[in-house]
């Protein structure tokens, strides 16, 4: 289901999904080979991150 959302309701007829489903490990590897000098997985922080995106989402920092 997270991964099938899509954005059908737009009035220009772009169709968008989401095109991959990263895990940890490939995401952080995406991350410092484009240019982040540190890149770490991290847990769901009510003070940054929205309650409803608690569930099936990916956490990471990343300094650039």
């Amino acid at each position: 289901y997270h991964f099938r959302q899509q954005d059908d309701d737009r009035r220009d007829s772009d169709f968008e999904c989401h095109r991959y489903a990263y895990d940890e490990t490939t995401l952080v590897k995406a991350l410092l080979e484009a240019g982040f000098t540190k890149a770490h997985g991290r847990e769901f922080d009510p003070k940054y991150d929205a309650p409803h995106r608690r569930e099936g989402s990916l956490f990471v920092k990343a300094v650039k």
